[in-house]
């Protein structure tokens, strides 16, 4: 219900004569056909909709301040009112059980207008409104899981095997849409990563986006080589890592990503190889780290492995040492 009151201000459509004469008799009441509320609420002109209880009070303006005499100076008019609107559906819901104005106050030129109204007012059930509350909140839910992106693996682990320095290995991981809405998907770095992935792995693509039902074969290489070896060979590092997959207003996916590094002496520094008294590959991380406390040799064992062979089997073949190429195959091991 909407109830509306106040000064509306509207007056007699016409002057009609001598208005004191009227008064003076108490017929006000022939002149509410005059009056231009209802006027303009008959015509749909303003209040459309509105109710109104019927009139038996005298005009509630102009009256002489501190008095109940009208000012002859100006035509009586029902200024003030008391309106009500009904949502359609809901009519007869209000009933008037007095309209009447305040003869008694006169404080202003105006008799102030007084309604007392009876409302229908609906009793909620309770049950019934839990009962309602909470099919909205599964089906707002429902409606909210399907517009999280989400995604399917083939696989959460990529495993490289045996990896050597300079070899390229390349393994592959199916990755779908799986969900109703388009999905874009992104590696991205960690707290303990700034990058994506690890120096030694590159991911194509490592970002995209995939429409309902499509799906992307993701490509993973991991390459050792003089930059990242050093810490690998030493065993400072594993070549292991978990890469997260993260779904734009999604849930992130983890992928584990393994390999076996066949430790090297290539990209070791000089410095650490002076002190390594056995064949690297058969150093654990301990044994690094107690062999850089030890005493250690003027050139590096596999150095001088290296110019021994060459000194005793090279220098006399007739021809120049690097006329063949090497075995890639063999360096490999």
């Amino acid at each position: 219900y909407l109830v509306w009151l106040g000064d509306l201000n509207y007056r007699l459509a016409i002057d009609t004569g001598d208005m004191a004469e009227i008064m003076a008799r108490g017929e006000h009441q022939s002149l509410l056909g005059l009056d231009q509320l209802r006027i303009a609420m008959m015509n749909k002109q303003a209040f459309a909709g509105f109710e109104e209880a019927g009139i038996a009070f005298a005009p509630t303006y102009k009256y002489v301040l501190g008095t109940s005499t009208y000012d002859e100076g100006r035509r009586p008019a029902w200024c003030d009112r008391v309106l009500w609107w009904t949502r359609p559906g809901c009519e007869g819901g209000v009933r008037s059980l007095s309209y009447e104005s305040v003869d008694s106050v006169m404080t202003s030129d105006h008799k102030p207008v007084r309604s007392r109204l009876e409302l229908d007012v609906w009793k909620v059930n309770q049950e019934c409104r839990q009962a309602v509350y909470l099919e909205v909140l599964r089906e707002l839910d429902r409606y909210e899981n399907e517009c999280i992106p989400t995604a399917t693996l083939a696989a959460n682990i990529v495993d490289f095997g045996e990896v050597a320095f300079g070899q390229l290995v390349r393994r592959s991981m199916r990755l779908a849409n799986s969900g109703q809405v388009p999905l874009e998907y992104s590696f991205v770095a960690t707290p303990s990563r700034p990058h994506y992935a690890p120096p030694w792995l590159r991911i194509s693509p490592h970002c995209g986006m995939l429409l309902p039902g499509e799906s992307v074969d993701v490509g993973f290489s991991v390459l050792v080589d003089e930059r990242t070896s050093a810490a690998l060979s030493t065993r400072a590092e594993d070549l292991s890592d978990i890469l997260v997959l993260h779904l734009d207003r999604g849930r992130d996916y983890f992928v584990q990503v393994q390999g076996q590094y066949l430790t090297s002496v290539y990209g070791m520094s000089l410095d650490v190889l002076v002190h390594c008294k056995q064949a690297v590959r058969t150093m654990t991380r301990e044994d690094f780290e107690a062999c850089l406390d030890s005493g250690q040799f003027s050139v590096p064992v596999c150095v001088w492995t290296l110019t021994d062979f060459l000194s005793t089997y090279a220098l006399d073949r007739g021809y120049s040492l690097f006329y063949w190429p090497g075995d890639r195959a063999l360096a490999a091991r």
